[in-house]
């Protein structure tokens, strides 16, 4: 039972973590571009990047799950 409850923490740090972080890239990153359009492509390439790793997750997820 205590060791359910380490793993439950330790998964919520990361889940907090990991959340905060990508919500301060999103923030942060479509501001750094000069021009109005480099925002927009950074916005939209961020946007990429956060699927792009999703559907990684799924697939290799249900590749390993699989296995």
């Amino acid at each position: 039972m205590r060791s359910n409850m380490y793993v439950f923490t330790l998964m919520a740090l990361f889940g907090f973590s990991n959340g905060y972080v990508a919500v301060l890239c999103f923030m942060v990153a479509p501001t750094m571009p000069l021009k109005q359009s480099n925002k927009d492509a950074a916005s939209q390439l961020m946007l990429l990047a956060c699927y792009g790793g999703l559907v990684a997750g799924a697939v290799l997820g249900t590749q390993i799950h699989t296995a």
